[in-house]
C-alpha cells in the first residue's frame, strides 16, 4: 500500500476574483497485492483508489510546462483512477 500526500501550496492570481490562493492539502491512496501461485507471480495495482480530482489552479499560474490543463500534473494524479496487471514466470 502507498500513500502520497501533497501538502498545500500558496500562491497568487492577478485579476481574477476566484480566489486561488491557497490549495488545501489532500492524500492519493495507491494498492498493490502480489501472490505466487506454483512459479507464477501475479501483481494486481490500483493507483489514486478514491479516484481523487486535482485541484484547479486557473491556467495563468505558472508557465504550461509546470501547469497544464489548470492543474499541475507534474505535482498532483492529472489522469484519475488507474489499473495495472503483470505477471512473471519463474523458469
Amino acid at each position: 500500500m502507498n500513500t502520497n500526500k501533497i501538502t498545500a501550496l500558496s500562491g497568487a492570481l492577478s485579476g481574477k476574483t476566484v480566489d486561488f490562493n491557497k490549495i488545501d492539502a489532500f492524500d492519493y491512496l495507491d494498492v498493490t497485492t502480489r501472490f505466487n501461485v506454483e512459479q507464477f507471480t501475479f501483481t494486481f495495482t490500483v493507483q489514486n483508489l478514491f479516484n481523487t480530482k486535482p485541484p484547479i489552479v486557473g491556467n495563468t499560474i505558472g508557465s504550461t510546462s509546470f501547469n497544464s490543463g489548470n492543474t499541475y500534473p507534474s505535482s498532483y494524479d492529472a489522469l484519475g483512477r488507474r489499473f495495472a496487471v503483470g505477471a512473471r514466470v519463474k523458469f
